[in-house]
């Protein structure tokens, strides 16, 4: 396991790699947490529960595909 501290945003990159690699079934603390080396414990850390962590991924989502219309207008 890793010693480092995790950010919310190393948890929602996984979770959107997740995502994308394994489909919605994926976004659970035990795989998530073994995938990025970690206890379900950093991930109960940051979010209350699965369905909060699901709303970060979203708005991570929403986020990242916002900037990437903004970019593409940009050009």
């Amino acid at each position: 396991m890793t010693s480092k501290r995790l950010s919310i945003d190393t948890w929602t990159a996984a979770g959107l790699d997740a995502l994308a690699t394994h489909g919605p079934g994926a976004l659970r603390a035990e795989p998530l947490a073994r995938a990025i080396g970690t206890t379900k414990g950093s991930f109960y850390w940051h979010f209350a529960d699965v369905p909060a962590f699901h709303q970060a991924v979203l708005k991570r989502w929403q986020s990242n595909a916002f900037a990437d219309v903004v970019a593409q207008l940009s050009e």
